[in-house]
C-alpha cells in the first residue's frame, strides 16, 4: 500500500495481538523478515503518514478485556495508537455503543489487565464503521460528522466529542469508490464537501491474490489522484483534514 501512494489503516483485535506477543506465533524465522521488530511495529515504522494501527474490539471479549487492554497490547508491542475506536455497535439503538464511547472520550477507559508499570487509560478519539449487531443493517454514509447520540447516530452534533468517519457502501467489494468517482466526475456532488469511502480487507483474504486484487483497485485511481479528486489518508489523517481544510463542517452523503 505504501509504495504504491496509498494508506492503509489495520485494526487489531484482541487474539491476533496476543498472537503478535507470543514467540511461538512471531518466530525468529519470521522476524528475520522484518529486521528483528515483530509485524506491528514493523509495520508502524514504514510510514508513519500512510500506516495507522489501530484497535478493534467487541465487548463480549475473550478474557475480560476491554477496548483499553487491546490498546495497552498495541502499547506493549511497541505502538502508539491513535485512538480510533473500531467494532462498536451504532445500531439499534438498545445495544448502541455511541454514548459510552463518548463517556470514555471525556473520563477514559481503564484497562482490566496491568500493562508495564501499571494499568492503561484509554482516550477514544475517532469512531470508524460503526455496525449493527450481526452486520445485519450497517450504515452506509459517506463523510465526517459527529454523533449526537445512541438514538441519533445520524445526527451531527458540534458539542459531541467523537467524530465518525463514514466507510460508505460496496467496501467489500470495492464498488463504492467507483460510485463517489463517477458521481464526482458527473458533477452529481457538492463541491467543497469531503466525501469518505474504505476499501475493506479482511484478515482472512489477505492472500497474494487479495492483497493483489486491492492494489490493482488503488492503481485504477492513479488519474484522480494526481490531479487531486481522490486522496489516501488514514482515519487519523482524514479527520485532521476534516478539521484543517473542511474547518470540521458536518457531511454525511447516502447512496
Amino acid at each position: 500500500m505504501v509504495a504504491h501512494g496509498a494508506a492503509y489503516d489495520q485494526q487489531n483485535a484482541w487474539v491476533y495481538l496476543s498472537r503478535v506477543a507470543d514467540p511461538t506465533y512471531e518466530t525468529a524465522a519470521l522476524t528475520a523478515n522484518t529486521g528483528g521488530k515483530n509485524i506491528i511495529a514493523y509495520l508502524a515504522g514504514l510510514d508513519a503518514t500512510r500506516i495507522s494501527i489501530d484497535v478493534h474490539h467487541h465487548k463480549s471479549g475473550f478474557g475480560g478485556e476491554n477496548h483499553a487492554d487491546v490498546a495497552g497490547r498495541i502499547q506493549q508491542l511497541g505502538v502508539t495508537e491513535p485512538g480510533v475506536v473500531g467494532g462498536f455497535l451504532a445500531a439499534p439503538v438498545a445495544m448502541s455503543e455511541v454514548e459510552q464511547m463518548q463517556g470514555y472520550a471525556v473520563n477514559g477507559l481503564v484497562s482490566s489487565k496491568v500493562w508495564g508499570a501499571g494499568k492503561v487509560t484509554w482516550f477514544p478519539k475517532i469512531l470508524w464503521g460503526g455496525a449493527t449487531a450481526g452486520h445485519t443493517n450497517d450504515g452506509s454514509a459517506s463523510g465526517v460528522w459527529r454523533p449526537k447520540g445512541n438514538a441519533a447516530f445520524m445526527t451531527d452534533d458540534p458539542a459531541a466529542p467523537l467524530p465518525n468517519v463514514g466507510n460508505y457502501t460496496g467496501n467489500l467489494d470495492f464498488t463504492g469508490l467507483a460510485d463517489l468517482v463517477a458521481k464526482q466526475a458527473a458533477g452529481t456532488l457538492t463541491p467543497g464537501q469531503m466525501y469518505t469511502v474504505t476499501l475493506m480487507v479482511n484478515q482472512c483474504e489477505l492472500t497474494a491474490a487479495g492483497v493483489a486484487a486491492v492494489l490493482a483497485e488503488v492503481d485504477k485511481y492513479q488519474a484522480q489522484v494526481a490531479d487531486g479528486r481522490v486522496v489516501w489518508k488514514t482515519i487519523p489523517a482524514i479527520v485532521a483534514d476534516w478539521r484543517d481544510v473542511y474547518g470540521s463542517q458536518p457531511q454525511i452523503y447516502e447512496p
